[in-house]
């Protein structure tokens, strides 16, 4: 998961939580467009650039909710986050989360 503006109005095709999963060796980098809930569904129909990192939108109630439900229905092993704040704080990750 990365930071949501940074990857969507900024352009970027990955972030900081990418980049640290590659330096860290990851075995693979799932792909979590099939698990986007609710208006992330939309964010990734809009910026297509996007394909093996999650943007962190949750600016109301209800994105927050999508976020969690998409972090939640992604099959992997462990998320990892780029993002300014700790998403754990905010969202149930249901998972392992390296920052």
């Amino acid at each position: 998961i990365d930071d949501g503006p940074t990857l969507t109005h900024g352009g970027m095709p990955f972030g900081a939580g990418f980049v640290l999963a590659k330096q860290m060796g990851a075995a693979e980098i799932v792909d979590p467009r099939q698990a986007a809930k609710g208006s992330l569904v939309g964010v990734f129909q809009k910026f297509q650039h996007l394909e093996k990192v999650l943007p962190a939108m949750g600016y109301d109630e209800h994105q927050i909710k999508d976020l969690e439900e998409t972090v939640r229905g992604v099959d992997c092993d462990c998320v990892i986050t780029g993002t300014p704040i700790n998403l754990e704080n905010v969202i149930d990750v249901g998972k392992k989360c390296v920052r």
